[in-house]
């Protein structure tokens, strides 16, 4: 009809007089095609941009997948309305389309976009350096290893091998559970009392008992599945030799080889020995940080050239976990040695004031 006609014409005309009036209002559609020369338009405004560069590339990547995605769908419909023998491997390769479509159009973080940082090791390389700088004024056989918050062991002289002492208690501790499970026999109150003694007070009696039970053939076990690589045995557990790196292995891997069904056991031991005791590490830790958990083992004793006083703790904050080991002889007394092992510790476990970063060796 002509009115319909006329009223057709008329709606065409509004309708270009609008897009007339906003390709003024926002230079799209002017006289100009250079886009300098647009922007700088009077009264021109920028459009928003809805999809970033990056995502509009992507799904530019992507469209042939989605296209194909569609090819595949309508095939599959179009075979099981044939009822097509072939409708299930059809239908088969549109899932596989679906799976392709879906892969090209995933969207990664920008290359620029900010990503969490991870905190870096404990400790330090300037506390090492200070840790060693600190040794080398306390005697020359002096040593000491750390296995960070990342894994990795560092030290000084730590590979050197000294007198145990009674540090390898602890392994006398994992040996003698070991057995217990080995053997399918319960932990008994003899066997309790005698590992409580020999790691809370460091009794010498109760190691000896425990020794007669697992021998050199049980610490060495033990060596073995802690990855220690250079403990001597010698026929009688307090005449081994051990090294920093050895023991800072042993305690950083702590729990692994304790069997399960004695594994708390162990170590609460570990984490309950008696205050006069708790020089040394612990001490530097209680100073260091409030959140530090410490399980560990000392031993000392006078030799043919003075003291020595040797330790190996496990430490816990969270999720944040290290293991040291100082091991120390010739010290001129008791009290000289031990303030050596805290003086190692403290430095170790220094917080710094900025990031850290791994010592250059």
């Amino acid at each position: 009809m002509a009115d319909e006609d006329q009223g057709g014409e008329a709606l065409e005309r509004r309708r270009a007089n609008a897009r007339a009036q906003a390709a003024a209002r926002t230079g799209v559609g002017s006289p100009s095609d250079d886009p300098a020369e647009s922007a700088k338009a009077p009264g021109a405004c920028e459009a928003p941009e809805l999809t970033p560069p990056a995502d509009r590339s992507r799904l530019a990547a992507a469209a042939p997948a989605v296209l194909l995605l569609a090819i595949s769908l309508t095939l599959a419909a179009l075979a099981v309305l044939r009822d097509d023998p072939q409708a299930d491997q059809v239908a088969a390769s549109a899932r596989g389309a679906t799976l392709v479509s879906a892969s090209a159009i995933r969207t990664e973080p920008a290359a620029d976009q900010p990503r969490r940082a991870l905190d870096p090791p404990l400790p330090a390389a300037t506390a090492i350096r200070d840790a060693e700088d600190w040794a080398r004024t306390r005697g020359e056989d002096v040593a000491f290893a750390v296995v960070d918050s990342e894994g990795e062991l560092e030290g000084v002289h730590e590979d050197e091998r000294f007198i145990c002492a009674s540090i390898v208690k602890s392994m006398l501790l994992v040996a003698e559970l070991r057995r217990l499970a080995a053997e399918g026999s319960p932990l008994d109150p003899e066997t309790a009392a005698l590992l409580t003694a020999m790691i809370t007070y460091s009794d010498n009696d109760a190691a000896d008992a425990i020794y007669a039970r697992v021998g050199d053939e049980g610490m060495a076990e033990v060596a073995d599945l802690y990855g220690m690589k250079r403990l001597q045995l010698n026929g009688y557990w307090a005449a081994s030799f051990v090294t920093a790196a050895d023991m800072a292995r042993m305690f950083s891997d702590l729990e692994r080889p304790i069997p399960p069904e004695h594994r708390e056991f162990a170590l609460g031991l570990l984490g309950s020995v008696i205050p006069e005791q708790s020089w040394g590490v612990p001490a530097a830790a209680k100073t260091s940080r409030e959140g530090w958990q410490v399980r560990f083992k000392g031993g000392w004793r006078p030799t043919d050239t003075g003291w020595l006083a040797n330790q190996a703790a496990e430490l816990r904050d969270g999720d944040e976990t290290l293991a040291i080991a100082v091991m120390t002889d010739g010290q001129p007394d008791f009290a000289y040695a031990t303030d050596t092992v805290e003086g190692i510790a403290a430095r170790l476990l220094a917080e710094p004031s900025s990031g850290r970063k791994k010592r250059q060796r």
